[in-house]
């Protein structure tokens, strides 16, 4: 190890906060904003680590958390990028650097988090959102540690087909600073702003022909993991279509996503979605929302499989197991399925309604699924670093056993 760290040491970290985003989880310096990604068991020795807790002891409390044998338990990497990223002030005695005091680190936090906002709302009533956006968000967030194995994730599977490794990084890495930005905004926004942002930043293709289409009627809505995904229940809002959907994770986030909900209901929103934890009661919940002329919005590449009735499907040349989901509830309602694609272009999030899928009894749900997948395929292909799903690649393929 390069720096001189004993079993016995008390770490001292910088003021940071832990935000859980997809699988792993983002951790902040308040005073400059600079982010890290890791996975749990990162931010697990984060938060030890602030505890006070020395090497020891975390090695030991993460042993048992995870059910590995303490010695090959190695926490030295994320200690390591902690130090050179400057969430790590002292080590022991030692004084790594001078750190501001704690009362002026959350002072300045505060203040460039409203001011920062504050800022966003008056330049977004000038609809200067293309020319600003990209500006605000190095505000926001300065630095993000891209996991170098996304590169090689995406290089096998497209056959090393010339991917820049420097611009797939620094394009991962925009994406994943754009989901964790627009949340913010979301959360902080006025209600006068919040319209505006979704107004100006979102654009919607082949809206019109698409809602007339299936007008009066349910449709299952399938998205994939791209661009701001996950803010896309709000859009359905804000044109007037109330999706049901289920999302895979419950925590702090959501709980905070929902009440933001419903406390835009009506000021913003003409209708908001209806957001709840993924369970094995999801197949149940969404056939009476079809079956009550509802909409519902699901994430087909999903890679976490709640039951062992599953289909089998290739993507980029891999075979992978894949929920019935969209597919099965197509052919039990007959209610058509509207793939929606969103990517980043040009400072905005462009969400591109395809032509829907309508039943016919001849087709099978491996066939609908399949053809789901082939659009997925063709996407990624077009913006690979905007796949937020990279880092469960290993993960939807190994599943095959």
């Amino acid at each position: 190890m390069k720096y001189a760290i004993e079993e016995d040491d008390i770490l001292r970290i910088v003021p940071v906060y832990i935000k859980k985003m997809s699988e792993n989880y983002l951790v902040i310096k308040k005073e400059d904003m600079t982010v890290l990604t890791t996975p749990k068991a990162g931010a697990m020795v984060v938060e030890l680590i602030a505890s006070k807790k020395p090497p020891s002891k975390i090695k030991e409390i993460v042993s048992k958390k995870f059910g590995v044998d303490l010695a090959t338990v190695n926490i030295t990497p994320i200690i390591e990028t902690l130090i050179d990223n400057g969430f790590i002030s002292r080590i022991g005695n030692h004084v790594v650097f001078e750190e501001n005091p704690r009362w002026f680190v959350h002072l300045t936090y505060f203040m460039s988090v409203i001011l920062r906002v504050s800022l966003f709302e008056f330049l977004i009533k000038r609809n200067r959102i293309q020319v600003t956006y990209p500006f605000l968000k190095r505000m926001f967030f300065r630095k993000m540690q891209v996991d170098e194995k996304l590169l090689h994730h995406a290089c096998v599977a497209f056959g090393k087909s010339g991917l820049s490794d420097s611009r797939f990084s620094r394009n991962y890495e925009n994406i994943q600073k754009q989901i964790a930005f627009d949340k913010t905004l979301f959360f902080r926004l006025n209600y006068d702003a919040l319209g505006r942002w979704i107004r100006n930043y979102f654009v919607l293709e082949n809206q019109i022909s698409v809602i007339e289409e299936t007008k009066d009627k349910g449709v299952i809505f399938c998205g994939y993991h791209f661009g701001s995904f996950e803010t896309l229940p709000i859009v359905f809002g804000n044109i007037g279509i109330e999706v049901c959907s289920p999302v895979a994770y419950k925590d702090e986030y959501f709980e905070q996503h929902v009440k933001r909900i419903e406390v835009v209901k009506g000021r913003v929103f003409p209708v908001v979605p209806r957001l709840y934890s993924r369970s094995e009661k999801d197949g149940l919940i969404l056939y009476r929302a079809l079956r009550e002329g509802k909409s519902i919005l699901l994430f087909c590449d999903t890679h976490i499989l709640l039951t062992e009735n599953y289909l089998t499907v290739q993507l980029m040349g891999r075979s992978i197991k894949v929920n019935r989901g969209a597919a099965a509830l197509h052919k039990k309602t007959h209610v058509p399925i509207v793939p929606v694609l969103t990517y980043q272009k040009r400072n905005q999030c462009h969400i591109r309604f395809l032509s829907p899928i309508t039943y016919k009894q001849e087709i099978t749900e491996h066939e609908i699924t399949q053809r789901l997948f082939r659009i997925l395929e063709d996407h990624v292909r077009d913006y690979p670093s905007q796949w937020a799903k990279w880092h469960d690649w290993e993960n939807m393929v190994t599943q095959l056993g």
